[in-house]
C-alpha cells in the first residue's frame, strides 16, 4: 500500500510539472508551435510518463485551462464576497477580469479558441458564471444606492461577457486587456450614482 501512495504523489508531482510546461508553452506559442515532446524537456518528464498521465493534447490544454479558470473565479468570489467599498470591490474585479484575459495573451487565446472549440465552450462557461456573479454583486449596489436603480444588471452583465468575447474574435484589437478596462470603467461610470 504504501507503494501505490508514493505513486500517486509522483503523480501528482509530474501532473503539476506537466501544466506548468503546457501554460508556458501556451503561453509563447499559442495553440500550435509545440508539440508534447517539448513539454517532455521542459517538465523534465520521460515521455512514457507523459503519456501515461495526459492522453492528448487537447485535453492537456482543458486541464491547464480549466486550473487557470478555477483559480480566477476563486479569486473573483473573494472580491465579491470581501468588506470592500463596492467602487473599490468593482475595480478588482476590472482588474482581476483583465488578469484572467492576460492569463495567456490575445494572440494565444484567439488560436486556442480556433484549434479547439471545448477550449472556447469552457472559457465561455466560466465566463457566464462570472457574469451572473457580476449581476448578483451589482444588485448588491443596487440595494445599497450606489447605483441607479434602473440598471438592468444581468443585462448590463450579459453585455459585458457578448462584448468582451466579441473583442477576442477581432484581430485588430491587439490588447484586449486594455479594451476591456476602458469598456469596463465606462460601464461604471455609466451607472454610478453620483
Amino acid at each position: 500500500m504504501k507503494g501505490v501512495k508514493i505513486v500517486k504523489k509522483n503523480n501528482e508531482e509530474f501532473r503539476h510539472r506537466i501544466r506548468l510546461a503546457t501554460c508556458k508553452l501556451i503561453k509563447t506559442y499559442g495553440a500550435k508551435g509545440w508539440t508534447m515532446d517539448m513539454i517532455c524537456e521542459e517538465a523534465n518528464i520521460a515521455k512514457d510518463t507523459l503519456y501515461r498521465i495526459i492522453v492528448n493534447k487537447e485535453i492537456l490544454i482543458s486541464e491547464v485551462i480549466e486550473e487557470i479558470l478555477e483559480g480566477h473565479e476563486k479569486k473573483i468570489e473573494g472580491i465579491i464576497c470581501s468588506d470592500a467599498d463596492f467602487f473599490s470591490a468593482i475595480n478588482s474585479l476590472c482588474e482581476a477580469f483583465c488578469d484572467l484575459l492576460n492569463e495567456f495573451g490575445t494572440p494565444q487565446l484567439r488560436s486556442l479558441f480556433k484549434e479547439y472549440p471545448k477550449i472556447k465552450e469552457l472559457v465561455s462557461s466560466c465566463m457566464n458564471k462570472l457574469t451572473q456573479n457580476i449581476a448578483d454583486y451589482l444588485n448588491r449596489g443596487k440595494t445599497l444606492g450606489l447605483i441607479r436603480p434602473d440598471t438592468d444588471t444581468l443585462l448590463m452583465s450579459k453585455s459585458l461577457n457578448y462584448i468582451i468575447l466579441g473583442l477576442l474574435k477581432d484581430e485588430s484589437i491587439e490588447h484586449i486587456d486594455d479594451a476591456t478596462t476602458k469598456l469596463l470603467k465606462y460601464f461604471i461610470n455609466g451607472i454610478k450614482i453620483t
